[in-house]
């Protein structure tokens, strides 16, 4: 009997990364932004679900991703397979969150493999390391919602009542220990900790995609991995528009260098003010648009309450004066905000713009096409090159239409 895969993802960008190895074009995965809604009527396989939890107290989180998988399980004939994905840098509840899986599912196993080798993030002798520095000595220590405190794997899953145990990489015994942990029969659920530094390892750990009672808590890397395994696909050309939007609400220190590249490139660049300034933000991103093709619109460069409420107010009035513009959205949470400020309950997911930058549609009114990207990903001209990607030409542009949303 077949299994479907069930997709339970803490933020946006981590949900679009999976969904993009899930589907095409021609035949999407569905990423759900509201994790109590339940699952859709048709699951094709292909779901992801964003419990939005990855800003949540650690009971509030686990809370949420419970009663959000027990509707599923119960729903879906044949079995549901669960992959929880995990920030690859340790962010977030992921170790409370897949102790509420474990509970549902009764798992006997959970294969946990936060790595993501393209993306410079690997998992070696047990600690998680990101572009060569421990994660909690790196940028995610400083994260103002979830900051790391250790890298060492193990210890977070501890913390919530997990049995640990730390496997080397698969690929240096062909994946037997791996197997044979996997298979072996205990008394309790074993968290199966694994390292991983190459995409063999992780294509390794993804062989074992049909083993009953497991659960994966997987980063970028092994989700993508094992839907693959479950569904080949191949992905679909992205849409070309007029003209392109990239929203900036991640604080991260790679996404402040990317944006000063593309500023560098000539792309222009607007930061976000309150009200009342915001009509005149949302004139100058129009007449940018307009004239070159493209722009960032970034959160304002001096703190204040719900950045991404302000900037996602701001990208719907864009919209509505030029309609016929792509979105490419930096950062979990301010994908999310803009989303759901353009009315959007659901993006459906065809493929890639690049690695690590999945497209799709929103099922907005005006089916906005959209690429999003975590904010620690990318070279220094990522924003610039998916603009360019979205959008290629940058002539000016004539005025559009204004669109209706509701």
């Amino acid at each position: 009997m077949s299994r479907q895969t069930v997709v339970v993802a803490d933020d946006l960008t981590s949900a679009t990364e999976v969904a993009s190895r899930m589907g095409s074009a021609a035949d999407p995965a569905l990423v759900l932004f509201d994790p109590s809604a339940g699952p859709p009527s048709r699951l094709a396989g292909r779901t992801c679900v964003v419990t939005q939890s990855r800003g949540l107290s650690a009971t509030a989180a686990a809370s949420v991703v419970r009663r959000c998988l027990e509707s599923y399980v119960a729903a879906e004939q044949p079995p549901v397979t669960v992959v929880k994905t995990m920030d690859s840098s340790l962010r977030g509840n992921w170790a409370v969150e897949l102790a509420a899986v474990v509970n549902v599912v009764r798992a006997r196993v959970a294969i946990v493999a936060p790595a993501f080798p393209e993306q410079g993030r690997v998992t070696r002798h047990g600690l998680q390391i990101a572009d060569g520095l421990l994660v909690h000595e790196g940028p995610a220590a400083q994260d103002p919602r979830s900051p790391v405190t250790s890298s060492r794997i193990a210890a977070h899953l501890e913390t919530v009542g997990l049995l640990a145990l730390e496997l080397p990489r698969p690929s240096l015994d062909g994946g037997r220990r791996l197997t044979r942990e996997v298979e072996a029969a205990r008394p309790t659920t074993v968290a199966i900790v694994v390292d991983v530094e190459d995409d063999d390892d992780l294509q390794m750990i993804a062989n074992l995609a049909s083993e009953p009672d497991v659960v994966w808590c997987a980063g970028p890397g092994l989700a993508r991995a094992l839907v693959s395994v479950a569904r080949p696909v191949v992905a679909d050309a992205m849409p070309r528009l007029p003209a392109a939007l990239c929203v900036v609400g991640s604080l991260h220190p790679h996404t402040r260098r990317q944006v000063l590249e593309a500023r560098s490139q000539g792309v222009p660049v607007v930061h976000a003010t309150d009200v009342p300034g915001a009509s005149r933000v949302v004139g100058e991103v129009v007449t940018a648009l307009r004239d070159q093709g493209r722009a960032v619109l970034c959160s304002p460069s001096s703190p204040i309450d719900r950045p991404d409420d302000l900037l996602a107010t701001i990208t719907r009035a864009v919209l509505l004066r030029q309609p016929q513009t792509g979105l490419v959205l930096s950062g979990g949470d301010t994908a999310l905000a803009v989303a759901l400020g353009l009315g959007a309950a659901s993006m459906t997911v065809g493929g890639e713009c690049s690695p690590g930058a999945p497209w799709g549609r929103l099922d907005d009114d005006g089916r906005t096409v959209v690429v999003t990207k975590a904010g620690g990903f990318g070279d220094g001209d990522a924003i610039t090159s998916l603009l360019s990607a979205l959008a290629p030409a940058t002539r000016p542009l004539a005025a559009s239409r204004p669109r209706r949303l509701s």
